[in-house]
């Protein structure tokens, strides 16, 4: 929950100070998350603070991802399979929207939510990933 308001807050404070820097803000937050200087650049893989910035940024992209995550990680049984086509799906149905900044951001975030899982897509090839129970 405490990641997900790292991703809430500062595009929440932004929307309303700094409308002009509301991507900017949320690839800021999102970077700390995953490479935070207290922890020697070794943070999380991101995707709960993305969910607080897309809920931030658009409610119904929020309920989208949280959907289809779910509905992917009914089918997959794979957490990491279902964060990472989230993302994508968020993404691809973005473009919908013609916002170049928007796509943008969503296109960056996707590609470092990717990154962050090369573990588990190693894992993923090698059949050694964990399942989770639903």
């Amino acid at each position: 929950f405490l990641d997900i308001l790292k991703g809430v807050i500062p595009i929440l404070a932004t929307k309303y100070y700094f409308p002009n820097l509301i991507y900017l803000s949320g690839l800021a937050s999102f970077l700390g998350h995953i490479f935070p200087l207290w922890l020697k650049f070794k943070g999380g893989k991101g995707v709960a603070t993305y969910l607080g910035i897309i809920f931030a940024l658009s409610f119904n992209f929020g309920l989208l991802f949280c959907l289809s995550w779910f509905l992917i990680a009914l089918i997959t049984k794979y957490s990491s399979v279902s964060s990472i086509i989230s993302a994508l799906i968020i993404f691809l149905i973005s473009l919908v929207e013609k916002n170049f900044e928007l796509n943008s951001y969503l296109f960056i975030t996707f590609v470092i939510i990717l990154y962050t899982h090369k573990q588990n897509i190693t894992r993923l090839k090698n059949k050694t990933e964990d399942k989770i129970k639903l």
